[in-house]
């Protein structure tokens, strides 16, 4: 009987782990799980988009041109005829795709420099007035210098947005290593004669990476809106690929009659950044340890 007691009283006394409390704690937020809900869904839609679309996102035919929603049609069709459902049901790849090659960019791009900035003072300050020089130019507009320079195609805007999103990338991680560089375990490191390479890769990067996980979730959501942009300005995808953003573009001039052609790819483009973007609330408040305190 007290031995049952006694292993009880240990189970109670055992700390859970950071990762268990931050589940505890994003399953509370009805918000992030909303989010959550909508990543997967475009996710698998991307996934299984031949399994699921209707017709050929290509296949052209003016009989059927702008014709409104139907059975047949079920999101209507374009000026060429084409099925706009399957469309961005494929458009959902490219999306999925840019977001994620331009975090990538932006991430190995601004963590590094981030790093180096937040760790040797020397460097700090020339990275960091580089850094405060691009920040001054709103975001698309640096995207679209880049692309400008790069020439318009669906690679260079995955490229664009990667490179314009660095500076933020840059600025959280330098803030996070400040911070952290100044723990008693990092002055026992460096005590112990450890190299500086060992301590930012084994020490101090695994201690940030709940905001740069924060920062890559939320930027997805506008790294995929800038690329939309980008395509619907002209700069971005080519016809024929199915586009979120370029199919808005070709939408404009049949906004009167044709109302479907433009409010679906707009929808898509609406959940999908608004899915990361409440995924990415959730998982900073769930990550951010000071805010778990106050609950």
């Amino acid at each position: 009987m007290s031995t049952n007691i006694e292993a009880g009283s240990q189970q109670q006394l055992k700390p859970k782990s950071f990762a268990s409390t931050a589940w505890r704690e994003f399953k509370k937020n009805k918000g992030a799980i909303v989010g959550l809900s909508l990543v997967i869904f475009f996710v698998f839609v991307a996934i299984f988009a031949p399994l699921l679309a209707p017709h050929d996102p290509e296949n052209m035919n003016q009989e059927f041109r702008l014709q409104g929603p139907s059975r047949h049609f079920v999101f209507g069709t374009d000026e060429h005829g084409r099925d706009i459902l399957s469309r961005i049901i494929y458009g959902s790849r490219i999306s999925i795709s840019v977001g994620f090659v331009a975090v990538f960019i932006a991430g190995i791009g601004g963590i590094t420099l981030g790093l180096v900035a937040g760790y040797w003072n020397k460097a700090d300050s020339f990275i960091m007035r580089i850094i405060d020089v691009l920040m001054s130019f709103p975001f698309l507009l640096l995207a679209i210098g880049i692309v400008s320079i790069l020439g318009p195609s669906l690679v260079n805007t995955m490229i664009a947005v990667g490179l314009g999103s660095i500076p933020g990338y840059a600025r959280v991680t330098r803030s996070a290593v400040l911070k952290v560089r100044e723990e008693e375990f990092i002055e026992a490191t460096r005590a112990l004669g450890f190299s500086d390479r060992r301590i930012i890769m084994r020490h101090i990067l695994p201690n940030i990476t709940a905001p740069i996980i924060v920062m890559c979730t939320l930027s997805l959501g506008s790294s995929i809106l800038g690329a939309a942009a980008l395509s619907f300005l002209g700069l971005g995808a080519k016809p024929p690929e199915p586009e979120w953003g370029f199919m808005l573009f070709s939408a404009r001039s049949y906004i009167n009659s044709a109302w479907w052609y433009s409010l679906f790819p707009g929808l898509a483009i609406m959940l999908m950044v608004l899915g990361f973007n409440m995924l990415g609330d959730g998982l900073r408040d769930a990550l951010d340890p000071r805010l778990q305190n106050i609950k």
